[in-house]
């Protein structure tokens, strides 16, 4: 046996995994501001407790405000779709 088979045969056994999902504007909202968030609350404040907080946040912010985050989902989106593609042809 030579290098190249053998090279095809773990080839044959590597698992490609799955492409990561696309994250949302409010997730990339959420990794953004965080800490903000955390600071406005008691200390040892509960994640769930930041986790509201910083939604009650995003439905206060306008379009405007989003607007940076949604860019962000848009291209992980655009990035999501170009793996998933990748993923499917092997």
């Amino acid at each position: 046996m030579d290098v190249d088979e053998v090279a095809a045969q773990i080839a044959a056994y590597t698992v490609t995994p799955k492409p990561k999902p696309a994250k949302t504007a409010l997730s990339f909202y959420k990794a953004a501001t965080r800490d903000e968030a955390k600071a406005e609350l008691p200390d040892g404040a509960a994640n769930k407790d930041i986790a509201a907080l910083q939604t009650k946040q995003w439905k206060a912010l306008d379009a405007a405000a989003r607007r940076p985050y949604v860019s962000l989902a848009e291209t992980d989106k655009a990035r999501h779709a170009r793996d998933v593609k990748t993923y499917e042809a092997l």
